[in-house]
């Protein structure tokens, strides 16, 4: 589970980093739109993982995340959880630790 999060956060890495630069900004002004990272299979195989393990490790600003019923209603259980806090852990808490 850990490498699989870890590579996704290369390739978010990596997404920044082009999404960011003079030479997308250069496409972006004559029209081109980004393609934004998609992450799939994101319900946890193993039992003694949270459900939302995959969910809170990889959601960002401009992804998109397919979400099976099961992972829907475990994040629903938290109600005080909303996506604008578990993006702000994300942005936040995670570069200070």
């Amino acid at each position: 589970g850990q490498a699989a999060i870890a590579n996704a956060r290369l390739a978010y890495l990596m997404y920044l980093k082009v999404r960011n630069s003079s030479r997308f900004k250069s496409l972006e002004d004559q029209g081109a739109m980004p393609q934004r990272p998609l992450w799939a299979s994101t319900s946890t195989k193993d039992p003694a993982y949270p459900k939302t393990k995959y969910f809170d490790a990889l959601i960002a600003p401009d992804t998109v995340i397919t979400m099976p019923d099961e992972l829907i209603t475990a994040i629903r259980a938290v109600p005080e959880e909303t996506f604008t806090s578990r993006i702000f852990r994300f942005l936040f808490v995670r570069r200070t630790t």
